[in-house]
This record gives C-alpha cells, sequence and structure tokens, in this order.
C-alpha cells in the first residue's frame, strides 16, 4: 500500500475492506500523496463505500470528448484554442484528482506566463481558459464521469470593462505590410467589414456575391445571418485568390510549391491563424493587439469618418444598440460640428434670447 512510480505516472495502491484499489494520478508525486491521504481519510470516517465509482479519465482525454461534442457549437475553435494550456498544464491527471486548490494553482501559473510576444496574458484570456475549464468538468459531472466540478466555485478575474483597442491608418498600413501572404486577405477582410475571425475563417465562395459585392453569413455569433458589403478592394482581394478544388471554403491551406513553404493543411480551411497574426505584429511593432481588434477597427474608423451608429451596428451584426453606442467617444469633431450648427442656428433669434422677460421688460412712460 503506497505511492508507486511506473513510467512517467505515480500510482496509489490502497485497500478498503478486503478489496485492494491502484489508481493513476499523474506525474506528481506530491499529488500521489495527496490523493492517497484524502482516500485512506474517507476510508477512515466510512464515506468510501458510500460514494460512486467514476471511471478513471485524464484531462486530455475529457478535452478529446469535449471538443467532439463541441464540434456543432459556432465557438468550438474558440474551444479548441483555450483547451490547449488546460491540456498541457494537467497532462496525464486523471479529472477526479483534480481540486480547487489545483484550478486555481493553474490559474496563478497562466497568469505569471507571459504571451509568446512576452507580453502579460490578459484577464479577459485567463477567463476564457477558466470558463473552458469549468465547462469541461461541468460536462464530466453531466456525463457520469466527475462526482462534483472542482472548479465550480474558482471566481473570475475581474476584467477591464470596454478595452477599445483599435489601429490608426498608419498602423493598419504597416500591420498589412508585415501580413505573410495568407494572411494578409484575411486582415483585409476584417479591416474592411469588421466580421469576427470565425466568420472569416469559415466564409465560403458559394457566399461571396462578387456581383452585388456582397458576403452572406448564414451563421453569427447572435443566431442570426446577415449580408455584409464589400468594398471594391476586398472584392478585388478576394478575385485574386485562387478556387481549390474539392472545397467551397475561401481561405484554405496551401501546399509546398517551389521555395513556397507549406501553409495549413492544403484544400483544408485554416482553423487560426494566431501564430501568423502575432508574428506580423511583432514585426509592425504593435503591441497588445488581439485578432478581435480588428474588429473594433473598423468600426471606430466607420464612425469617425461619419457612418451612422445604426448603420454600422448592421454591418457588425450587433444585437443591440448599446453595443455600437461604445464608441461614441470617437465623434467629438462630429458633436462639435453639431453644436456650432445650433449655435448658427440660434444666432439668428439672438435679440430675443438677449431681451429680458415679458415680465421684467419697462414699459413706456412706466420708467
Amino acid at each position: 500500500m503506497g505511492v508507486r512510480k511506473k513510467g512517467k505516472n505515480f500510482f496509489i495502491d490502497y485497500y478498503a475492506g478486503p478489496k485492494r484499489y491502484r489508481e493513476m494520478v499523474g506525474p506528481n508525486r506530491r499529488e500521489a500523496e495527496a490523493a492517497l491521504g484524502k482516500k485512506l481519510g474517507e476510508i477512515r470516517e466510512g464515506r468510501f463505500f458510500d460514494r460512486k465509482e467514476y471511471p478513471s479519465i485524464t484531462v486530455e482525454e475529457l478535452a478529446e470528448k469535449f471538443l467532439e461534442w463541441a464540434k456543432v457549437k459556432k465557438s468550438a475553435e474558440g474551444y479548441r484554442v483555450h483547451s490547449r494550456p488546460i491540456v498541457e498544464h494537467f497532462m496525464g491527471r486523471l479529472i477526479s484528482t483534480i481540486t480547487e486548490h489545483d484550478v486555481e494553482r493553474f490559474r496563478s501559473v497562466r497568469k505569471d506566463t507571459p504571451t509568446r510576444n512576452k507580453t502579460p496574458r490578459s484577464a479577459s484570456t485567463l477567463n476564457h481558459e477558466l470558463k473552458m475549464l469549468r465547462g469541461m468538468m461541468s460536462k464530466a459531472v453531466a456525463w457520469g464521469l466527475l462526482e462534483k466540478n472542482p472548479a465550480a466555485a474558482v471566481k473570475l478575474l475581474p476584467e477591464t470593462k470596454g478595452r477599445m483597442r483599435f489601429l490608426s491608418i498608419e498602423e493598419v498600413g504597416k500591420l498589412l505590410d508585415a501580413a505573410s501572404r495568407h494572411l494578409r486577405p484575411i486582415l483585409i477582410c476584417a479591416l474592411e467589414t469588421g466580421m469576427r475571425r470565425g466568420e472569416i475563417l469559415s466564409m465560403k465562395w458559394s457566399d461571396v456575391d462578387m456581383k452585388n459585392m456582397t458576403i452572406f453569413l448564414p451563421e453569427t455569433k447572435n443566431g442570426k445571418s446577415r449580408h455584409v458589403p464589400m468594398s471594391s478592394r476586398l472584392r478585388a482581394t478576394l478575385a485574386a485568390l485562387p478556387r481549390r478544388l474539392g472545397t467551397d471554403y475561401v481561405f484554405t491551406g496551401e501546399a509546398k510549391v517551389g521555395k513556397r513553404n507549406q501553409v495549413g493543411i492544403p484544400g483544408k480551411p485554416f482553423h487560426d491563424v494566431r501564430t501568423a497574426f502575432e508574428n506580423a505584429c511583432a514585426r509592425a511593432g504593435i503591441e497588445n493587439f488581439r485578432f478581435h481588434d480588428l474588429r473594433h477597427t473598423a468600426a471606430s474608423h466607420m464612425i469617425m469618418v461619419g457612418v451612422p451608429f445604426k448603420t454600422v451596428g448592421e454591418i457588425l451584426g450587433h444585437k443591440t444598440a448599446a453595443m455600437t453606442e461604445r464608441y461614441s467617444h470617437l465623434t467629438p469633431e462630429h458633436k462639435r460640428e453639431a453644436v456650432e450648427m445650433l449655435s448658427a442656428t440660434l444666432q439668428g433669434t439672438e435679440r430675443g434670447f438677449n431681451r429680458a422677460p415679458i415680465g421684467h421688460q419697462k414699459r413706456k412712460g412706466h420708467e
């Protein structure tokens, strides 16, 4: 009875009554010792035989099951991205051995680990990862693989509200110049339509109307379809892209040709362009910028050139007017113009404003 190592993992070995139990915990001895202590405590207190037996399943196995289940979800690619650090951190651990403390430690480790660009990891990203872990464990409970969710009570980090990072015209030019050949058309699409990354990467030729210069999005984040207008430059950019046999997706991987390296999986749509995007930002000297901020960039510049809020909201597919009104602080010049127009109008009745109220006017012969 005790803790034993076999290969890279530690196993716990104990008796409960006449029956002997052997369970794999993971690659960390201290965690295995803690798991053994927990089992022995349950046996001493008589709680061991009251519990339901759950199958032994590792975090990576649960992640695989969860991603398979999430394939039909609109956020499937986001789930895949946020599951990677979870699997890397808990690799080899049985989900039944993970405690609330382990989840809090995961949060701390991720917070102290900078991004690949050496920038601090945002609270928003950390919260997405915690939500992913919480969702995985919640499904494990629902599927009868786990007794309770260890991440349920772990609090999310406070986020700065209304983050609205967007690029200047000069920065846009630098980013496009620094982008790789396969990334540049994707960036142009994001900058000139405000479409979300998932909407762009899942775009199909059958939904692109070159004649009427529109892109049809059958599925969006808010559950409604919409038509997005194309600029002349975006139309020309898309027209220059090759249409690959065997796929209807617009943005797909490319095979190696001559000196050109293979990009993605040939003929398959890109699942993520994070590495290419972060490299382009680094080359352009752009810091603290996410792909989603391209959407903010599109909206911000539309607002600043005077496009009505309602029109911007319709193009971006905002569910409520409040989502578009977040950009209202970007229109000081237009507000000043409105005040000047009001002032010019009022100056036409300047005499009326300068007169004292009727009750206080001096009447002729009553000085």
